[in-house]
């Protein structure tokens, strides 16, 4: 995956002396829930290929080579991405992707639902199910219930349903590790991923058994566990690299 710039503000956060700090991150968690909740084949089939979607993406869409892809182009289209997952409308993806709004309409239209016919249908089903029932679920069996007016929920219910998946699933993960790695200091949750510090000495030691905490069967039939990677650093939270 092309790497990405931190965010300054990161390197703000700095580990007690003799410790050092380590983020564990749920790779492409949203875009996994999405991919398991639509049932769609081809974008399962591509994690389980582990393609770089988003940079074939913006290949695609801004019409260059796979390598001349840049960082920017790169986050653009993720963005993009989940909010095409979350039905956005092409004028909202076209700010967000820096094109016109007859481009995002094509990139929507001839590229990822083309692709990914599973999602437009994931989006009519939920859709109904809103309809009929004004509630929505995700795969724990938490449930959210809607009293505002139809036309303006699908969006905000399909991102609760992945979103909310994501949260509870990183958020056991955390409670494993504070439970059974008592030396492990948790700082952070962030979304899809923890922040933490560990004694330097201990790294060696620690680092697989966070992992294996983090580890989490989400119980789709078949179960799913979305792929964990970990970066540390002794400097900062935004000098963090992969482990």
């Amino acid at each position: 995956m092309r790497p990405l710039e931190p965010p300054p503000v990161r390197r703000l956060f700095v580990p007690d002396l003799g410790y050092t700090l380590f983020e564990v991150d749920l790779k492409r968690a949203d875009a996994q829930i999405v991919a398991r909740e639509s049932g769609d084949e081809p974008l399962l089939q591509d994690f389980r290929d582990n393609r770089d979607i988003y940079t074939e993406n913006a290949a695609w869409l801004y019409n260059i080579p796979m390598e001349k892809v840049t960082t920017a182009q790169y986050q653009k289209n993720k963005a993009a991405v989940h909010a095409i997952n979350y039905y956005c409308k092409a004028r909202t993806i076209a700010k967000t992707l820096g094109v016109s709004t007859a481009r995002a309409e094509e990139f929507m239209e001839d590229w990822w639902f083309k692709k990914h016919p599973g999602i437009r249908q994931w989006h009519k089903d939920i859709s109904k199910q809103l309809q009929k029932t004004r509630t929505v679920r995700n795969v724990y069996g938490f449930r959210k219930y809607y009293t505002d007016r139809l036309d303006n929920l699908l969006s905000q219910a399909l991102a609760w349903i992945a979103s909310s998946t994501v949260s509870i699933t990183i958020n056991t993960a955390m409670v494993n590790v504070y439970r059974h790695l008592p030396s492990v200091q948790i700082l952070l949750q962030i979304h899809d991923s923890i922040l933490g510090q560990v004694r330097t000495e201990d790294v060696d030691k620690l680092f697989p058994a966070i992992l294996e905490e983090c580890s989490i069967e989400i119980p789709y039939e078949p179960p799913l566990t979305i792929p964990e990677t970990i970066k540390a650093s002794e400097a900062s939270w935004g000098d963090v690299t992969t482990w």
